[in-house]
């Protein structure tokens, strides 16, 4: 299992919602004209303002170990997930 990061504004932030429960959220409220979504990081709740044209990055991040439980890079993956410009849309 990996660990969520989601970038807003070119802030990075350790969430703890899944990335498609984000893309989800973040997808309905870019096609509803925006709104508020609420995300917890690791000092509390946060709710952000989600607009057509703010720029948002979902990223995955798996953690890898050796056998020593020791973190490493090797085999690291990543998924990157950036919201749909409101041009994408017909309305």
């Amino acid at each position: 299992m990996g660990r969520t990061e989601l970038t807003v504004g070119g802030r990075r932030l350790g969430v703890q919602e899944s990335a498609d429960e984000l893309r989800e959220t973040i997808t309905g409220l870019v096609r509803d004209g925006g709104g508020f979504v609420t995300v917890t990081t690791g000092s509390g709740a946060m709710d952000l303002l989600v607009s057509p044209a703010l720029e948002v990055a979902i990223r995955v991040i798996d953690d890898v170990h050796d056998e020593k439980d020791e973190p490493s890079t090797a085999g690291a993956a990543t998924i990157d997930y950036f919201a749909p410009a409101i041009d994408d849309y017909d309305f």
